[in-house]
């Protein structure tokens, strides 16, 4: 089958727009999260893993959600090849207010959204 230079440039431009769209999807992602962390009340955070559960409350809580504030985040490559390392469900009461996942290089993802921290807080886990 014979590529042409037109086939290539409708290709590229495809492969750009589809780009674009998954990076606009993050942009809304990122400030749907931070509308929803700044409006709803956490007083909890489930720290889920395969093994165990752990939960974050009162200060350990506060430096977790100071990590999550935008300055501390940096816009991180998707990789679908990274395993599940830890589940985080902020919860208000006994209702879900957000839900991030992480992967093992420590990326962090809301929906479309992934994300690292710059610095992780050095809170201590405490079992339920």
């Amino acid at each position: 089958m014979r590529i042409t230079m037109r086939t290539n440039l409708v290709l590229l431009l495809l492969l750009a727009l589809l780009v674009m769209g998954c990076h606009q999807k993050a942009k809304q992602d990122s400030a749907q999260m931070d509308a929803i962390l700044a409006a709803e009340p956490v007083d909890l955070v489930a720290m889920t893993s395969r093994q165990r559960t752990n939960h974050l409350r009162g200060d350990n809580l506060q430096l977790f959600l100071a990590a999550l504030n935008p300055t501390n985040r940096v816009r991180a490559a998707r990789r679908t090849e990274a395993a599940f390392a830890h589940g985080f469900v902020l919860m208000s009461g006994t209702n879900t207010v957000l839900e991030l996942s992480s992967n093992e290089h420590g990326e962090l993802r809301f929906r479309d959204y992934s994300f690292r921290l710059k610095q992780w807080p050095p809170f201590t886990l405490s079992h339920p």
